[in-house]
């Protein structure tokens, strides 16, 4: 494994870790019970945020395997290389999808709830909502836009990292997703 892959793994376990995390605080019972909770929206924008990181760790790995050489060497530039680590304008939220779709021919499922997230964001940064409108929406995006792609790239799932601070979260998130009429993706890890 290279440098470069073993960034791109790097990048991919801390997006997963943190998006676990995020799914984790929406799903226990007592994040829900107060309007003035910030648990929920900052559960909400990272997901946005290590979402982000996981399409970049996806480009890169993409990129990586699809520009090596016959002798092993990869041929994607340094600066390329820190856009997609450090993000940039060029490669902002709604344009990952474009630039994922341009470099691998890969689509983001549900691109619908994908776009809603940052309208939603948009809205709860200028005008504020019900917190727990939030809810549904960011389980939505997870396991309909982002995880299909995980499964996809790194043949992984997400409830494989969620921490179990408690045994009932898996439930707790097994109930949410069944309220919302949220199915996972079909993979076995």
């Amino acid at each position: 494994i290279t440098v470069s892959n073993l960034l791109a793994h790097n990048m991919f376990f801390f997006g997963i870790i943190k998006i676990a995390k995020s799914i984790t605080e929406l799903a226990i019972p007592e994040s829900r019970l107060t309007d003035n909770s910030v648990t929920i929206p900052l559960a909400f924008l990272d997901t946005i945020s290590a979402s982000e990181v996981i399409i970049r760790a996806c480009i890169l790995k993409i990129e990586l395997d699809n520009n090596l050489t016959d002798f092993g060497d990869n041929t994607v530039s340094e600066a390329r290389k820190n856009e997609l680590i450090n993000g940039s304008s060029r490669l902002s939220f709604l344009e990952l999808p474009r630039e994922l779709e341009r470099i691998s021919g890969k689509s983001i499922a549900n691109a619908a709830a994908y776009y809603e997230m940052d309208s939603l964001r948009n809205i709860l940064l200028r005008e504020g909502l019900d917190l727990n409108d939030l809810v549904e929406p960011t389980l939505r995006f997870t396991f309909e836009s982002i995880e299909p792609l995980i499964i996809d790239v790194w043949e992984e799932i997400i409830l494989l990292y969620v921490p179990e601070l408690d045994f009932e979260v898996d439930r707790y998130i097994e109930m949410l997703l069944s309220q919302y009429n949220i199915t996972l993706s079909q993979h076995d890890s």
